[in-house]
């Protein structure tokens, strides 16, 4: 029921924008489009309390997932639309693969790659 509240907030918020409907939408084609389609596993979304960033929770939350899939040996993959963000993920082993600009005017899409590391 929060989803479907959240969701018909975010609707009436977006349509005084019609621009934005139409920049989000090509952003989510293009995260679709750069999608690899082998398995893998995929960093969605990481968020830490501003208050508690450069403390390790990042870091601890991804390693967890990265013994797992260096375990099973499957690469790990993710976007992020952040130019600080790239520094960050070079520490746990992610290689950039693609810059995306879906929008003119908009910011980049960089799409991120990590293979499993051998135990």
């Amino acid at each position: 029921m929060t989803q479907l509240r959240q969701a018909g907030a975010a609707f009436w918020a977006l349509v005084a924008r019609p621009a934005a409907i139409v920049a989000g939408s090509k952003y989510l084609l293009a995260i679709d489009k750069a999608h690899p389609r082998e398995p893998l596993w995929y960093l969605e979304m990481l968020v830490v309390e501003p208050s508690a960033q450069r403390g390790g929770i990042g870091a601890a939350l991804q390693d967890h997932v990265y013994r797992l899939a260096d375990r099973e040996q499957v690469p790990s993959y993710l976007e992020t639309q952040k130019a600080d963000n790239l520094a960050y993920y070079r520490r746990f082993g992610y290689e950039t693969v693609e810059e995306l600009h879906p929008v003119k005017k908009g910011p980049p899409l960089w799409t991120m790659r990590r293979e499993p590391r051998r135990p």
